[in-house]
């Protein structure tokens, strides 16, 4: 283990950007941002927002997430009272009372959190399950393409070509704010692979005179029509940022009469852009939005709307993912600067994008979230009791609850667990009260119904192994 690597990422983890819930954390006081090597942690950060908002994948990423965690919900929440089930969570507690109804609701959970694994099989290469096999025939040689860099072989996923695009962007604008180059903010030697394999292997590939591809080329590996389908191996990866990246990379080696790249100009984006999907035989760019526009226009959201925005906004200044500071007007400017994380945890408080987003529609979508999350299993990373159940303020590390600032509650809930009381106004608005309380009881779920065992997820052979004892043809 390379130790002195290891120490260094620790120290250059000054920021986190969560694409699940949209929020940001930066470890560092508000005014510390003013200092240019700060705010390029923070406009990292806010580009992994970006890559989110103006690009297909990143929109269908989006949806899967939100359609996942209300499903997740709902099953648990309606079919449990409909097979006279507790309320129990994590699911691993069902399999545990070995009842086939008990293991009926846990498969029925678990099957809907499927699609957050398939973008944890692309970005990361893993999943959660513990098994391969029941995404068909992926595997992880064929999920991570393997490319030479550096003389070494290397598995490309997902998150290096999306840590890769947002170093480079970083490295560009602090050529513009500190007397640093390229060379010495993306580091090998002080960063972990994902953040220069993909830049690596575009200039290994092509050579350092046509740089100028490497963001653009990115981005068309992110313009995405389908999320990737586990079901065909072409499908995957026709869909999956990592094997575009690769394969552009390989098609545009020696293809002839690529237009000129001019990020003055918005029709060149176009131009090469479609040129180069065209030669990979990848949808159009105005193809690859349509599934993301579609999916915007059927919600009634702040959070919808703010998609909807973000598509438009990206249609008219095309180049202001690859090249946003090519035009420094429009780089300050507030219609590009308000597109920005949901939240920001600080070390000294919280900053809500609540300019563009409801307050309440955010608090609602981190309750869900966080209580879809435990129902699976998965722990917070900043969960410090795992036999407690959290709400959505303790789940994402925003701790801006009123109640959990004024001491009359701590954010872990149990059955044993005084809340303070909830009283509505005549228009049923919270005067007072847990929220998070208030969300379950219109859901007619009582907080001191739920048992809560240990965080922990289960495995597909755990599914199986009960599903096979109780649903076995005898």
């Amino acid at each position: 283990m390379n130790f002195k690597l290891l120490a260094d990422s620790f120290a250059a983890l000054r920021g986190q950007f969560s694409p699940s819930n949209l929020g940001s954390q930066l470890f560092m006081e508000r005014n510390e941002i003013e200092t240019p090597d700060n705010f390029l942690i923070w406009f990292h950060e806010r580009f992994h927002y970006l890559q989110v908002i103006f690009t297909p994948y990143g929109h269908l990423k989006w949806a899967s997430c939100r359609t996942s965690t209300a499903d997740i919900f709902e099953c648990w929440a309606n079919l449990s009272a409909t097979l006279n089930q507790p309320k129990k969570m994590p699911i691993r507690e069902y399999l545990k009372d070995d009842t086939k109804d008990s293991v009926k609701l846990a498969y029925n959970i678990w099957i809907h959190d499927f699609p957050n694994d398939i973008y944890k099989i692309v970005e990361q290469g893993t999943t959660t399950y513990g098994n391969f096999g029941i995404f068909n025939k992926l595997s992880y040689s064929s999920c991570c393409p393997t490319v030479i860099i550096s003389e070494k072989e290397y598995r490309m996923r997902g998150i290096d070509v999306l840590e890769s695009f947002a170093k480079f962007e970083e490295a560009m604008l602090g050529e513009l704010i500190t007397d640093k180059n390229l060379d010495e903010i993306i580091n090998p030697d002080k960063l972990n692979p994902e953040y220069y394999s993909a830049l690596y292997y575009f200039i290994e590939s092509l050579g350092p005179e046509r740089l100028i591809e490497f963001p653009l080329v990115c981005e068309l590996s992110l313009m995405t029509s389908h999320i990737p389908s586990p079901s065909s191996i072409i499908d995957f990866k026709h869909n999956a940022p990592n094997w575009r990246f690769v394969s552009i990379v390989d098609k545009i080696k020696d293809l002839k009469d690529l237009p000129t790249i001019n990020y003055y100009d918005n029709k060149s984006f176009y131009e090469y852009s479609n040129a180069v999907l065209h030669a990979c035989q990848y949808d159009t760019i105005d193809k690859a939005w349509k599934s993301a526009e579609e999916y915007v226009k059927a919600q009634d959201l702040t959070m919808a709307e703010e998609m909807r925005t973000a598509i438009e906004y990206k249609k008219k200044h095309p180049w202001m993912l690859s090249y946003p500071m090519c035009n420094l007007a429009e780089f300050s400017s507030n219609e590009f600067n308000h597109f920005k994380p949901y939240f920001t945890i600080m070390e000294d408080g919280v900053s809500y994008n609540c300019e563009n987003i409801r307050s309440e529609e955010l608090i609602l979508e981190n309750h869900l979230q966080a209580l879809a999350l435990q129902i699976c299993g998965y722990n917070s990373k900043f969960c410090r009791d795992s036999f407690k159940l959290m709400c959505g303020y303790t789940y994402m590390g925003l701790n801006s609850c009123r109640h959990y600032l004024n001491g009359e509650c701590n954010g872990y809930i149990d059955s044993n667990t005084e809340l303070p009381p909830l009283v509505l106004d005549e228009n049923s608005n919270i005067k007072n009260g847990c929220d998070f309380e208030c969300f379950l009881k219109i859901n007619n779920i009582d907080v001191k119904d739920i048992s809560i065992g240990i965080m922990r997820t289960i495995t597909y052979d755990d599914i199986m192994n009960a599903a096979k004892k109780h649903f076995t043809a005898q």
